[in-house]
């Protein structure tokens, strides 16, 4: 509630259910609870984070029923967007995409388009197949963490900015452009820079792909010479 108040938004995420029922329809209630109660302390919408059960067992997480939970809440909240952490998805990338997809046929079945977030996701390689798989936002905090080789696509050492300096004639925004060329700029400050207007562009190709229908094109543009192998791994991404 005091974060709410002193914070100016247009969206805020519920705070989490994060051990939610094994069971579909206790899960659901649970986490629409907990956007009713968070809804009480702001105007704007409150958007569900749908989280799924771990078992200590079987030192995983159990998501047979995350896509009917997931439709479930949008169906009776149908908010802007529904959440779900990408690190609960699975193990490797390419299990966390065949989740987005069954996450996106069951959200197919509604009457509506359902955005789908995902929570932590900031690696250009994860948000490209992501989306292809089904996903529509993503938000994660390697923009402040490593340096982008925007090259090949990758994600380097903070401190490994250094050797990507030569592209920073490269910036898409002239003001950050222009941050970059003044020597008094901090160092952190510009590799900062260099990554948010990196992944500002990645975020307008991102768009522009998937109006176009070329989303296959761009992932492969992404991905390089391991496009040929995820495609192996799952062919359903582009059938």
């Amino acid at each position: 509630k005091r974060a709410l108040e002193g914070i100016p938004h247009d969206f805020a995420f519920s705070f989490d259910v994060m051990e939610p029922s094994r069971g579909t329809k206790e899960a659901v209630k649970q986490i629409v609870a907990a956007v009713t109660r968070d809804s009480r302390f702001t105007a704007a919408p409150i958007l569900p984070i749908v989280h799924a059960p771990y078992s200590k067992k079987e030192e995983t997480y159990i998501l047979r029923a995350i896509p009917e939970v997931i439709r479930s809440v949008a169906e009776q909240l149908a908010p802007p967007l529904i959440a779900v952490p990408e690190r609960e998805l699975g193990k490797g990338l390419v299990e966390r995409a065949q989740n987005v997809q069954r996450i996106r046929q069951e959200l197919d079945k509604l009457p509506f388009y359902q955005p789908l977030h995902v929570l932590g996701t900031g690696n250009p390689w994860s948000i490209a197949v992501l989306t292809a798989a089904g996903a529509d936002s993503f938000d994660g905090l390697e923009w402040c963490r490593v340096a982008v080789d925007r090259e090949a696509n990758r994600l380097n050492h903070f401190q490994h900015f250094d050797l990507f300096t030569y592209q920073s004639g490269w910036a898409d925004s002239p003001l950050l452009a222009n941050l970059l060329r003044d020597d008094k700029t901090d160092f952190n400050a510009k590799a900062a820079f260099h990554n948010l207007d990196y992944f500002t562009l990645l975020g307008k190709e991102l768009r522009s792909a998937a109006a176009k229908g070329s989303l296959e094109a761009f992932v492969a543009s992404i991905l390089g010479s391991s496009y040929k192998l995820l495609v192996k791994k799952m062919p359903s991404l582009f059938p």
